[in-house]
């Protein structure tokens, strides 16, 4: 009687046994570049954090030098009759209500009306914000100051500017203009908070 496996079986197993891959754990996948760790990737979202704020921050602060800037240009523009310039400084929704030759046509009524326009004096630019959904996004400006005529005393004028893709632009169908020299007196338009 045998007991245990044979001398050719042993030799079969040792054999088969050979020819078998020694067992290794699978490998865990990694689901992010092996360079990417914990604190590498806890110091990118801080990072975006402050950068974002900043960002944020330098899209809602308020420009009132740009502001200013873009009111004078078109002033300047006015006083010499380039209403096609002119015609460029204001809004998208005006230029969409107006075409340059009725913009012209008004722009010699009003100059006449004013003895000429020598330039603006800005006294103040208050800025105004518009609701998109939970934002209030301060997009517009209300600016006052005088009006200086050619010949004349100068007046009080205030009037609003928008924030567009290509900066800031004059906006009278947004409401909120006013001239003493020409009678003229429009409140703010809805959807606008000073």
């Amino acid at each position: 009687m045998t007991t245990g496996p044979s001398i050719e079986g042993k030799a079969q197993l040792q054999f088969a046994a050979a020819a078998l891959k020694p067992y290794q754990p699978p490998q865990r996948r990694r689901r992010w570049p092996r360079w990417l760790t914990a604190k590498r990737l806890a110091l990118i979202l801080v990072a975006d954090l402050i950068l974002g704020s900043v960002g944020w921050h330098y899209l809602t602060k308020p420009h009132s030098g740009a502001v200013t800037a873009a009111l004078q240009r078109a002033a300047r523009d006015a006083g010499h009759n380039n209403w096609t310039a002119v015609y460029g400084e204001l809004c998208a929704n005006d230029r969409a209500q107006l075409t340059e030759s009725d913009l012209a046509g008004a722009g010699r009524v009003a100059l006449l009306q004013l003895g000429g326009l020598r330039g603006v004096t800005v006294t103040s630019v208050h800025n105004a914000s518009q609701s998109l959904g939970p934002l209030n996004l301060p997009n517009a400006a209300q600016v006052s100051g005088q009006l200086v005529p050619v010949i004349g005393a100068p007046s009080a004028f205030s009037v609003t500017l928008v924030r567009e893709l290509g900066g800031w632009h004059v906006c009278l169908s947004a409401g909120g203009y006013s001239s003493a020299a020409m009678g003229v007196s429009q409140p703010l338009g809805s959807g606008f908070t000073p």
